[in-house]
């Protein structure tokens, strides 16, 4: 039996019900109606259905919160099992069930292996969790053998990318998964930074400086492009080859001057709060905030296609001067000097 919120009842007749792509409308409730956030009445067709997603505490009367919390039970069918005549279990498909299965490799639940709290099977400790499946195409291999910065460099970037196509296909979950699609491209850009700055410096035949290795050891992007973006030009003087244009690291100077300010150290979009410093008296017990309050609304279409131009062109720097590290290793072993 599989306990299912009143609340994901009401979703998931929400999702059947929609014909259409839905649109998301910031409301607030005033003198006893919603309003959009911006003014006025929101201008909805009579008998037209929405779900609202609201915090529990602003519900101010605990029988109704009590009520939308309530669980029922579904008991989830065995192949080929007829349907029993119980309207709740169209709420669940055969077609939902059954992807649950083959993505989680799950058998269907008995009483014993229920969970006293969540609806999917609990923790055991035989469970392995980092070790190779039958299922073959969804062995990870981990790299030991090939360059491994550049692995852990791409994934960041492609799980950042394929979270935003998620939210721009089905037009859901935007308010969840901002958080770790901005954590992900800032950390691309973040390694990539860090990758251009040690090639290039070893391109130069140039030290690092205290002020880069401080650079290299942070999350700082805008230390990190600081350091990074004097070297690029000499390394073209180098080769020789043409400077970047002006316009280009312009632009990548804006870039990289937003993601700053919104997220200095890596942390504003990986934690909700920051912990307070021993003595300080700001915010609350539990931290203050990490974004500002003003970022109210973020596009993820327009935010997901600029990281991956700045990706893009990051990405050709770095792989351009590896291949020029590669070169210069190449001509010493076979002219010296």
């Amino acid at each position: 039996m599989e306990p299912i919120p009143f609340m994901k009842r009401a979703a998931q007749h929400m999702k059947k019900l929609s014909s259409g792509k839905l649109l998301r409308i910031p409301v607030r409730f005033v003198d006893g109606r919603w309003e959009c956030e911006y003014g006025g009445v929101v201008p909805a067709a009579p008998d037209s259905q929405a779900e609202l997603l609201i915090a529990n505490k602003s519900i101010i009367d605990p029988h109704f919160l009590a009520r939308m919390k309530a669980t029922s039970t579904v008991r989830v069918l065995k192949e080929n099992e007829p349907s029993p005549p119980c309207p709740l279990v169209e709420l669940l498909p055969k077609s939902v069930i059954t992807s649950f299965i083959t993505l989680y490799g799950f058998e269907i639940m008995s009483d014993e292996s229920e969970s006293v709290i969540g609806s999917l099977p609990p923790p055991r400790a035989a469970d392995v969790l980092f070790g190779p499946g039958e299922d073959f195409e969804a062995n990870a291999s981990i790299s030991h053998w090939i360059e491994v910065d550049y692995v852990y460099t791409v994934g960041f970037r492609r799980a950042g990318l394929r979270l935003a196509e998620h939210v721009c296909e089905t037009g859901s979950d935007q308010d969840f998964l901002i958080y770790p699609i901005v954590y992900l491209y800032r950390h691309h850009v973040e390694l990539i930074l860090k990758a251009i700055v040690s090639v290039a410096a070893s391109l130069l035949d140039r030290e690092l400086t205290d002020g880069d290795r401080k650079a290299l050891g942070g999350h700082d992007l805008a230390r990190l492009w600081a350091a990074a973006r004097p070297l690029l030009n000499p390394v073209c003087a180098l080769v020789p080859n043409p400077p970047f244009p002006d316009d280009d690291l312009l632009g990548i100077d804006s870039y990289i001057r937003q993601l700053h300010e919104h997220d200095p150290n890596g942390e504003s979009f990986r934690y909700a709060t920051r912990k307070l410093k021993p003595g300080d008296r700001r915010g609350t017990a539990v931290g203050t905030p990490w974004l500002s309050p003003d970022l109210k609304l973020v596009n993820i279409r327009a935010f997901a296609a600029a990281m991956e131009r700045l990706a893009d062109y990051l990405e050709g720097i770095e792989g351009w001067f590896g291949d020029l590290v590669d070169a210069k290793a190449t001509w010493r072993r076979k002219y010296g000097g």
